[in-house]
C-alpha cells in the first residue's frame, strides 16, 4: 500500500538529529585532505556515517570511487574503486557492509565488504539508480530508480528483486523508518506540467 502526501514540516527532534550529524560530517570534511591531484575533480555526491559513527563513506561520482573519512584523524584513510560511477549509498546496520549504487541505464548495486574494501558481489537494478536505504535487519534494501519511475525492492541475501514498486516521478531520495514499516521516497518532479500555475513536488510513503 501506498500513497503521497505534501510534507510541510518535520519533528523537531529528528530535525537536531539530522542537523547535529550533517555538522559533525561536514566540519571533517573541510578539514580533511583531499586525495586528488591538482585539477582532478573528485566529485563528492552523497555521504554515510557508520554506525559508530567513527567513518564517513563519501561517494565521489567523478573519481569512480568511495572515500572513508577517518573522523577522529580528520583525513581520508582509504579509497575504495567502484566499476561504475557511483550515485548513492546506504551502510548495513552490523557495519561490515556498504551498498553502493552505480551506473546509469543499466543500473547496479555494489556490495563492498567494509573491512577489505572489495565489492564482493553486483545486484541489477533499474535506470539511474540513486539513494539505496536499507531495513534495520539488515534484509532488505529499497532503491530508486528514477528514470523508471519506480523503486526496487532487493533481498540483500540472494540480490533479488523481489518487487518494482511504482511511484510517481522521478525518485531520488529514500529512508526507511526506525521500525522498519515505512519507506520515504522523495520525487524529484510532480506528475503536473512543470510550467503549470501551481507545481509541487511530492513525497511517496510506502
Amino acid at each position: 500500500m501506498q500513497r503521497s502526501c505534501l510534507l510541510s514540516r518535520y519533528s523537531s527532534a529528528a530535525s537536531v538529529a539530522i542537523q547535529g550529524t550533517l555538522f559533525l560530517a561536514l566540519t571533517a570534511l573541510l578539514v580533511a585532505p583531499v586525495n586528488a591531484e591538482p585539477g582532478q575533480y573528485l566529485g563528492p555526491r552523497e555521504i554515510a556515517l557508520s554506525p559508530d559513527q567513527q567513518q564517513l563513506y563519501v561517494v565521489e561520482a567523478d573519481a569512480t570511487q568511495v572515500d572513508v573519512v577517518d573522523l577522529a584523524a580528520r583525513k581520508v584513510a582509504r579509497s575504495i574503486k567502484l566499476p561504475e560511477s557511483p550515485t548513492g549509498i546506504a551502510v548495513s546496520p552490523d557495519g561490515k557492509t556498504i551498498y553502493v549504487t552505480c551506473g546509469v541505464s543499466e543500473g547496479i548495486v555494489c556490495v563492498v565488504d567494509v573491512p577489505s574494501g572489495n565489492v564482493q558481489k553486483k545486484f541489477a537494478v533499474g535506470h539511474s539508480p540513486y539513494a539505496p536505504s536499507i531495513t534495520p535487519d539488515g534484509k532488505t534494501l529499497f532503491v530508486c530508480n528514477r528514470f523508471n519511475n519506480d523503486v526496487s525492492v532487493v533481498n540483500v541475501e540472494s540480490g533479488e528483486t523481489t518487487k518494482r514498486i511504482p511511484v510517481l516521478r522521478e525518485p531520488v531520495s529514500s529512508a526507511v523508518t526506525p521500525d522498519g514499516k515505512t519507506v520515504l521516497i522523495s520525487n524529484l518532479l510532480p506528475i503536473d506540467p512543470s510550467d503549470a500555475n501551481n507545481v509541487a513536488a511530492e513525497v511517496t510513503i510506502i
